[in-house]
């Protein structure tokens, strides 16, 4: 099952199937050209995780939206830090089992 944007079709997407966990991540992608934004939709009920999940390595907790401590992991979760193309270039080809891009 897809949706059509243009001359492209598209699966469906759901929280449930996420290559990668949720990132920050800053507007640098797309002003390179890098990232392409290929649709902007309304958000459908079921588009939302239940919890978003950030890992912060600094203080060793787990915080959700707006900053707030959660009392544990919840999947997926991503990293409370800023992430840059080239953290999400290196995520995806981990999760896609391709080997990493050169430094």
């Amino acid at each position: 099952m897809g949706f059509v944007v243009g001359k492209l079709v598209w699966l469906v997407l759901s929280p449930g199937n996420l290559l990668v966990p949720p990132k920050f991540i800053n507007r640098l992608p797309w002003s390179r050209g890098y990232f392409q934004t290929i649709a902007s939709l309304p958000l459908a009920q079921g588009d939302v995780l239940p919890v978003h999940c950030f890992y912060s390595s600094v203080f060793r907790r787990y915080y959700g939206d707006g900053g707030r401590e959660l009392p544990g992991r919840v999947e997926p979760c991503g990293t409370w830090a800023l992430s840059s193309y080239r953290t999400v270039d290196d995520d995806v080809s981990r999760a896609l089992g391709i080997p990493l891009a050169p430094d």
